[in-house]
């Protein structure tokens, strides 16, 4: 499946930059008939401290796309930084944007699959204005409702796409 670039409109809204989330499956061979993959996902949980945005939550990873690289290089980035491990990109699953406080945020779901078995999690520099994950573990869809219910648009996009949630 060739990936779509991203159109220049939806890139850069309201100031906020594109952000990218990867869906890394447990076992990518376990198929649904409709032949996307089916099973446990990689969920990390986000740190708890003041002003993060769903702290102490089970979500998907995910990074904002940098001034210089294409969606597909942060997905790239985010393995490596945040996750220790290499993603290769299998597909674009989804497309959203959500208005927030501070402008609209767009962003592009991937499919993805891990290179290595299990997450090493990265431990950045707190000055980096990067969020590293406390956590992880391989878990069903449902782990992802409170999260999306609380207004995470990653986790909306993905129960969205594997029909576990009406959009």
């Amino acid at each position: 499946m060739a990936l779509r670039r991203p159109d220049p409109q939806f890139r850069r809204t309201n100031k906020m930059p594109l952000a990218v989330s990867a869906v890394v499956y447990e076992d990518a061979s376990r198929l649904r008939p409709d032949g996307r993959p089916s099973g446990r996902v990689l969920a990390v949980r986000r740190p708890e401290e003041v002003g993060e945005p769903f702290g102490g939550m089970w979500g998907l990873p995910a990074a904002t796309v940098g001034e210089s690289e294409t969606p597909e290089q942060a997905v790239r980035r985010l393995g490596s930084q945040k996750l220790g491990m290499t993603l290769a990109i299998v597909a674009e699953i989804a497309r959203g944007k959500q208005d927030r406080a501070e402008g609209e945020l767009s962003m592009v779901l991937f499919e993805t699959r891990a290179v290595e078995a299990e997450p090493k999690l990265g431990r950045g520099d707190e000055a980096d204005g990067v969020t590293y994950y406390t956590d992880w573990k391989w878990a069903e869809a449902e782990v992802f409702e409170p999260t999306a219910a609380a207004g995470s648009l990653c986790c909306r996009l993905f129960l969205e796409a594997a029909g576990q949630r009406e959009s």
